[in-house]
């Protein structure tokens, strides 16, 4: 038989530790962006921080 409780107290965990998960990804995107426009910054350093903002968008759920 199935806990109903149980599975939704499951749901709202992973949906919590999504929702951690999301907003520490968008906290490095934003870090990304900002050190890229740095004068300071490689042509190669800048490709490296791009990738990784790619990386980012791939891993979280689109905004509708």
């Amino acid at each position: 038989m199935i806990d109903y409780d149980e599975y939704n107290r499951l749901m709202k965990e992973e949906e919590l530790a999504r929702e951690k998960k999301e907003a520490a990804l968008q906290k490095e995107y934003f870090e990304l962006s900002d050190k890229m426009a740095e004068d300071n910054v490689s042509e190669e350093e800048y490709k490296d921080m791009e990738k990784r903002q790619e990386e980012i968008l791939d891993q979280v759920q689109p905004i509708d």
